[in-house]
Formats: C-alpha cells, structure tokens, sequence
C-alpha cells in the first residue's frame, strides 16, 4: 500500500479490511461534510473509479482547513505533522494516522479528472475517520475575474483553502481553478502586499460543472480600511487558534493598527501585506519560529520600535533601511551573518541590540548611527573590521572585541 503509514492500530485494519460500521471506533463522514470521531487520530477509505473498479495510485492530500498553497507555508512548523501526501494502493486503500488534532480537508485525485473531497474534524480522543468505500467523481471548476484599482494583476494569485490549488491571474484578472465537488473558500493574494482580499467563503462545486463567480472586487484600502484585515490574516496564515484582531494588535479611533504583539506565539511568517500597516509604530514578533522577513516591511515609515529577537532570523531586507523613525531595533539571539548597508540610513536609532549572531562583518555605513545610548554586538563573528569601524565598535560597545567567536 502506498500511503503514509506508520503501525496501524487495530481499528485501521479493520477499516482496510472491511470498510464497515462493524469498526466500532469508527465515525462515517460524508463527502465535505464534517464529523468528529472520539484514541489514535487517523484516517482511511477506499476509493473507487467505478462501482467496483479500485481507484489504484490515486493522489491522496490531507491538509488543515487553514492551510494555503503559499510559498512559505510548508515551512510553518505547526504544519509539519498536519500535512500529508500519499497514494491510494492496490484497491484503493489509504490509510494516514498519528494525525495531530484540528479541522482538516483531504483531496483524493487520480490526475485524470476524477477527484472526491473529504472534511472532517479530530479531536484529542479521536481514533478513526472511516470514509468507507467512495467513488471518484468528475471534478469542477471555478471561474472569476478579479477587478482593483491596481494597474496590474498578474502578479496576484488565488488560492483555495485546503487544498494545493495556487493559480495566477491574467492580465485582465481572469482565474479558472480546477476543485472536487464541495463547498470552498478562496483566497487572494498580491505578494507586494497592497492588497489582499478576506476569505470568500461557502462557494459551491458540483461535479462536473463549472461555477462562475463573475466580477470579484479588491479593495486595495487607500484609507487604511484593511489595516484589521491585515492582522487577520497574520493570525490565518500563523494559525493562531483563538487569538483576536484585539489580543494582539492596537489600534486608534479612526482603527488604524498602531501596535502589532504577537511576542512567543510560534510566529513563523511574517506576511508581505504587512507593508499595509502604514501607522504601525510597534512591531513586536521576538521569540517565534522567524527564519525570513518580506522587503515589504520597510514601507512601514511611522515604525519606531521593531523586535525580532529570539527567531531562526539568517538575514534582514536591505528595505529595513527605509525605517528612518526607528528608535529601537531588537535583532539579537539570530542566525544573521551580516547586516546591510542600508542600516546606515537609521539615524534616529538609539538602542540596537545585534549580540548572539552569526556576524562576521559590518558595512562601513554604521559608523553613520551617532545617536545610539545603547548598541550590543557581543557574541558573534567579528574577527576583522575596517579600522574606521573598529573604533565606532570602541566608543559604542567597548567590550564587542572580547565576546567574538574567532578562530585561533
């Protein structure tokens, strides 16, 4: 059998063997509808391309209702044990198990236009989703055009949640997305972050047919309507469970956001539309999983205190170099190995903590930082410097040369 299989308990068996309600651990789901079972989470069926004919090397996708085909998403680690590919064996079977609790979809598709879609709930007492036998059927469609006030759309893409469907736009804004018979939700996406759109939630497939949406519209919020939007979405993509616009984000009267917190929360993106938030003053995301940060955040013009300390950080955006209100700048305790140039341009900064890195040289323009009552840069590579920035080094940290990690 070709599936993601680890031992199988004893209710999985009897699922692959009989596929019957006699599996008395078992809970029936129909197709994208919702079940909860309540042991070991797993999940099996048998697929079928005809009444009796096994659907053999099927494409099995199991996914978080959360999750989008994003670039970065696969490396969110909160979705490492959520996601699984597989096929379908022999006659038909799969079996996925050790699946971590929450809501999830689970596509079977055999490449050939026949696909069925699967939505179910696990819980922590949840031993087995017996979908039984289930018939493949002729896969549907999604059709739209999305309209904005921007002047081109071809770097846009929508996306359907749960599933691995990502697909750009024409330069007129049409999309045609290919989906099992189901109920969808879509998602668009601008990566220069000037716009993204909220879910568009309860579309309908039938198998077999096409669903036109007609005439989506974007707001590309030039009034800063969006900025709660854009904390949304941060929770969405970072699959904060219960946490609120308001738990992490403050804004003022007009709901411009001012301040983003969303310190030791397994943070492990930080979304282009970020740049949106362009009364955003506070950024505070230290302590998370961070291994990058989008160009996008140096359109954040009013940002004066920014913390990304305590992350998997290997470099910073040369855009950084736009946040010339910055006061204080929280990098320590990364994996960075240099710092660009353009941090020369921070002439308002007055605290910059660098310690516990990977940095091994420093641009000539920092010596331009002459404001700085705080600045630490312990505990890192710097072996050889230019002689002008050694003597910076000197009057603003006068003890960096005896805590770098130099070879003999």
């Amino acid at each position: 059998m070709k599936s993601t299989r680890k031992t199988a308990p004893a209710t999985i068996l009897c699922a692959l063997a009989l596929f019957a309600a006699s599996c008395t651990s078992t809970t029936q789901v129909s197709d994208n509808g919702s079940g909860t079972t309540t042991g070991n989470p797993a999940v099996a069926a048998r697929m079928l391309v005809a009444d009796i004919e096994p659907a053999r090397g099927a494409h099995v996708y199991l996914r978080p209702r959360t999750y989008l085909a994003l670039d970065d998403t696969l490396a969110h680690a909160r979705y490492h044990a959520a996601i699984r590919n597989g096929s379908t064996g022999a006659q038909g079977e799969f079996v996925f198990d050790s699946i971590p609790p929450g809501a999830y979809l689970l596509e079977v598709n055999n490449g050939a236009g026949l696909a069925r879609l699967f939505a179910f709930t696990i819980s922590d007492s949840d031993t087995l989703v017996d979908l039984g036998d289930q018939l493949l059927l002729r896969e549907g469609a999604l059709r739209g055009s999305v309209q904005t006030a921007r002047s081109r759309l071809d770097s846009a893409r929508v996306l359907v949640y749960g599933l691995e469907r990502s697909v750009g736009l024409t330069t007129d804004g049409d999309f045609t997305i290919p989906a099992p018979q189901g109920v969808h939700a879509l998602y668009i996406e601008e990566p220069e972050g000037a716009y993204v759109s909220g879910p568009l939630t309860n579309i309908a497939v039938a198998a077999a047919d096409t669903n036109d949406l007609g005439t989506i519209s974007v707001d590309s919020c030039p009034d800063g309507r969006c900025d709660s939007a854009t904390v949304e979405e941060f929770i969405r993509r970072n699959s904060l469970a219960g946490a609120g616009v308001d738990d992490i984000a403050t804004a003022n009267a007009a709901g411009r956001v001012l301040a983003l917190r969303a310190s030791g929360l397994g943070v492990s993106v930080l979304p282009a539309s970020v740049g949106r938030l362009l009364q955003l003053g506070e950024l505070d995301v230290a302590n998370n999983k961070l291994d990058s940060l989008p160009p996008q955040l140096g359109r954040l013009a009013r940002l004066q205190y920014f913390d990304a300390s305590k992350n998997i950080l290997t470099g910073v955006p040369v855009e950084i170099g736009n946040l010339t209100r910055l006061q204080e700048l929280r990098l320590h305790h990364n994996a960075l190995t240099q710092v660009p140039a353009s941090v020369g341009n921070l002439t308002n900064l007055k605290k910059c903590y660098l310690s516990e890195n990977d940095i091994d040289t420093l641009p000539d323009e920092i010596i331009n930082l002459t404001n700085l009552s705080v600045f630490s840069i312990s505990n890192n590579k710097l072996c050889a410097v230019p002689v002008a920035v050694e003597h910076w080094l000197d009057a603003n940290d006068p003890d960096w040369s005896t805590n770098q990690h130099c070879s003999p």
